[in-house]
């Protein structure tokens, strides 16, 4: 068995529990999580944010944002403006491998 490896870049935050940060943000309605996407954090289509699992394989929190490829540097300024709009929070750019 083997493990994957992908590296990702997030236009976000790093947060332990991504459902409860979404909820608290107004983007996410109590409960909407297992009503309307079946408790699947990781696939939420019409969710204006992505959320992604640091590791499948422990729990190391999720990157709630924007997924970008590096060489896409030119959305990031974009993509911090529209994270504040939704959240309020400062957004970070974040490098890292994720395992699955």
């Amino acid at each position: 068995m083997g493990v994957d490896v992908t590296a990702m870049t997030y236009v976000g935050v790093h947060v332990d529990d991504a459902e409860a940060y979404l909820v608290e943000k107004g983007v996410l309605e109590e409960g909407e999580l297992e009503e309307k996407y079946g408790g699947d954090i990781g696939y939420m289509p019409d969710c204006p944010l992505e959320v992604q699992a640091v590791s499948y394989y422990s729990d190391q929190g999720y990157y709630v944002g924007y997924e970008v490829s590096p060489s896409d540097y030119k959305l990031f300024d974009g993509l911090i403006a529209e994270f504040k709009a939704l959240t309020g929070d400062d957004a970070e750019v974040e490098s890292f491998n994720h395992w699955h």
